[in-house]
């Protein structure tokens, strides 16, 4: 294998609030009890860490200049908020986990395998590429002992002559994430969430998903992959109205929902796959020891995945949920719990300083891989959809990842800014990383032309990855859209469709794409005299 990015040129390790220079040794890259060795396998380059004393960051330089007048495409810490797209040489940028460079003749791209032991980031220059390695535990420094700690394994390659730029980006991120965990069945149907809620929260009931389930089931048809019902917010015992915080331990539904065991049931004899929405790391369980629960500042009640009893409350908890009988499980908040910052939010450092997880000796990234781990261990067969997950650390450990910000049914710009952005730039992780989630089909006819909610529906349909509406039946009861949902599912479950963006390195929101090699033409751009409602914050309503 040729490598773009082999031996690095130059090393820097954050020890003791200070950056120090690293010597070239016949070892590595080494000061006084810190050394980072540098060693080539069939995948890449593998940088291993050993310290004596506690390490904030690495940083690792290659003197390699990239193509001239290129422009560069890289990915988010977390879940994508309309803010992934190609843009030109900016040496301040931060550019997540890996980053592609073109200038339209030669296209390269440089990262770092899934799952590594530290955030990572990329910045370049007129001169040449820097990854920043963040081994902190939380906002400290890791405490690794005589650990050795392999930190990740950087890949690099260039695309053939022929071959685009999205074409290259998909094999790319088949090289970063060689196992994916692959599902057993095509992910569509429906979510409960952008039409239950707000206004319409306390309509949620037993009775209500029963029925929702026979009407998506009935507009499935009689296809052997059964559509999803996926129960969103609004179940759980701590949450009997909108606006509580959902948190565990998860031992039964609310008030609306008395029995979980027998809605599973229900939903599935109606002829839908269930599902079901959980918030793992806030808890309400009483008696937990203090070193359980999280130490960040500002933090209540959240369980901290480095402790192992914590871990085993949150295996039993998706255990228990998976054995009402519940085939999807759908994870949320973990990322905001743990650094008390959504994606959006975050800066380099992501999280506040001067605390740690209970395990100090391992790293935040280790410790977020493990939470994963763990989610997937207590699912066992069932499903599982991260949500405000941070995907690098997820890939191989859960079928789907929600990759973007939620969509909506009132606010038709948040769902070109979040849900066609993050489809556009993270359709190469489609089944390279997990199936990519971007997001439910949501509609109300008072606020969005039928119109525009369709090209949504049709662009998912031909993407190949999940396809779940969340829109109340009532707004579906005309039998032309009925119809056309009829045909999107039947679109969408066949996987018969290549889709690709084609002005995706000039605009943030394509609207050109090649769906089967065939040009294809979306008008998201809202006409003057639409009502706008709302903005584009996180619970303005959806």
């Amino acid at each position: 294998m040729s490598f773009l990015l082999s031996y690095p040129d130059a090393v820097q390790f954050h020890r003791n609030g200070l950056w120090t220079d690293a010597q070239s040794t016949p070892e590595g890259f080494g000061v006084e009890k810190t050394l980072l060795t540098c060693a080539e396998n069939s995948h890449g380059l593998v940088l291993t860490l050993r310290s004596d004393c506690p390490v904030s960051y690495i940083k690792v330089r290659w003197e390699r200049p990239l193509p001239e007048k290129c422009r560069l495409f890289s990915d988010a810490l977390e879940r994508a908020y309309g803010d992934l797209g190609w843009h030109t040489l900016d040496p301040f940028r931060q550019m997540m986990w890996y980053c592609l460079a073109t200038n339209g003749e030669v296209t390269e791209g440089f990262g770092v395998m899934v799952c590594p032991a530290a955030i990572s980031f990329w910045q370049a220059d007129q001169s040449g590429l820097t990854l920043w390695l963040d081994v902190r535990c939380g906002g400290n420094p890791v405490e690794l002992g005589d650990r050795a700690l392999e930190v990740c394994t950087v890949v690099s390659a260039a695309a053939a002559p022929d071959e685009s730029p999205f074409r290259f980006a998909k094999r790319f991120c088949g090289l970063l994430s060689p196992n994916p965990l692959r599902p057993s069945y095509h992910l569509y149907g429906a979510n409960t969430w952008l039409y239950t809620y707000g206004y319409h929260y306390s309509d949620i009931c037993r009775e209500s998903v029963i029925n929702d389930s026979k009407f998506y089931s009935d507009l499935a048809g009689s296809c052997e992959n059964r559509p999803a019902l996926v129960l969103d917010d609004g179940w759980n015992e701590h949450c009997p109205s909108f606006g509580n915080a959902p948190g565990g331990p998860h031992y039964r539904g609310n008030e609306r929902f008395p029995h979980m065991d027998t809605l599973a049931e229900a939903v599935r004899k109606e002829g839908c796959r269930p599902g079901i929405w959980m918030r793992l790391l806030m808890t309400f369980q009483e008696g937990l020891a203090p070193e359980m629960l999280l130490q960040r500042p500002g933090s209540e009640r959240v369980l901290d995945p480095s402790h192992p009893e914590s871990r085993r409350i949150i295996r039993e908890d998706v255990a228990r949920v998976c054995g009402w009988g519940f085939e999807i499980l759908k994870h949320d908040f973990s990322t905001y719990e743990l650094f008390g910052k959504m994606g959006l939010q975050m800066d380099w450092q992501f999280t506040a300083p001067g605390w740690s997880f209970y395990d100090k000796s391992r790293t935040t990234a280790e410790i977020v891989t493990d939470f994963y781990r763990t989610v997937k261990e207590g699912a066992g067969d069932t499903a599982v959809i991260g949500c405000n997950c941070i995907g690098h650390l997820g890939a191989g450990l859960m079928e789907y990842n929600r990759i973007g910000d939620d969509t909506s049914s009132y606010v038709w710009d948040r769902t070109r800014k979040y849900g066609i952005n993050s489809l556009a730039f993270r359709l190469c992780q489609h089944e390279t990383f997990f199936e990519v989630d971007a997001d439910c089909v949501g509609h109300r006819e008072e606020y969005v032309p039928w119109e525009y909610t369709a090209q949504w529906m049709d662009l998912l349909a031909r993407s190949n990855t999940p396809l779940l509406l969340s829109v109340d039946p009532a707004e579906l009861s005309s039998s032309d859209r009925k119809a056309a949902v009829r045909a999107a599912f039947e679109r969408n479950r066949s996987r018969q469709d290549c889709l690709e963006p084609v002005d995706w390195i000039y605009t943030t929101c394509p609207e050109q794409w090649l769906s089967n090699g065939d040009p294809i033409r979306y008008r998201f751009s809202l006409p003057t005299g639409i009502r706008h409602f709302g903005s584009l914050t996180q619970f303005d309503m959806n």
